[in-house]
């Protein structure tokens, strides 16, 4: 067939969805694409909507990610129908949906202001450093929880990001030690120590906490290593 028929109801049923989709669809090097977009064929929709849910990421964020490279007719139904009905995610799923960040003084650019935290997840330790401006999280394994331990990983995040002009953590031993406070002025960084008895402070520590708590016990539960 050279061009499209006049009438939908012309093609076979597996061209059909894309009726509407043909004054924007193309060929490459035998490849379709709907603009920048890669047209994914029935037999490879199944892999490409596992791989968008490997970290088991809400709908939206999927959605995102798909949008940027890949395109079928239906996909936002297929995707909203995956996370929907994943086991690991409506196990692991927040009891009150309307919880959100607790705002800290918020900062006008990426990275300029972070706040960071240990946390346990079945006995291992992880450093979780959440930026106030995009709520971007950043996490790495921790081996041991001295502040040797703890800064190494930091520069690490830094080295990727850049260092921040505030660092906010609770008042723990690793971010209290001499240590720490030789690597903030070394670096230049304004380090602020939030008071454990006021949780109210550490609304933004406590949200991405839980959000990636949520993400390592999802991949556990699904056999992969976090």
């Amino acid at each position: 067939m050279n061009g499209w028929p006049q009438r939908k109801q012309d093609l076979d049923n597996m061209i059909k969805p894309y009726f509407d989709f043909a004054d924007i669809l193309g060929l490459s090097n035998g490849v379709i694409l709907k603009g920048e977009s890669v047209v994914i064929p029935f037999s490879m929709r199944q892999e490409m909507k596992k791989n968008l849910h490997t970290e088991h990421i809400a709908c939206d964020g999927m959605m995102r990610r798909a949008r940027q490279t890949i395109f079928w007719p239906g996909m936002a139904d297929e995707i909203k129908q995956m996370a929907e009905t994943c086991t690991a995610c409506q196990e692991r799923k927040p009891m009150n949906q309307r919880e959100t960040l607790i705002q800290h003084d918020e900062r006008n650019v990426p990275w300029e202001k972070v706040r960071a935290d240990l946390m346990d997840v079945d006995g291992r330790q992880y450093l979780i450093t959440v930026d106030y401006y995009s709520n971007f999280i950043e996490y790495d394994y921790l081996s041991t929880t001295t502040s040797q331990d703890v800064i190494r990983k930091l520069k690490g995040q830094f080295a990727r990001f850049g260092a921040p002009k505030i660092l906010v953590t609770d008042g723990g031993p690793q971010f209290s030690s001499n240590e720490f406070l030789r690597f903030t002025r070394r670096w230049n960084i304004n380090h602020i120590r939030s008071d454990l008895g006021y949780p109210r402070t550490n609304g933004k520590s406590e949200a991405a906490v839980k959000i990636m708590k949520n993400l390592i016990l999802k991949t556990k539960h699904n056999g992969d290593d976090p």
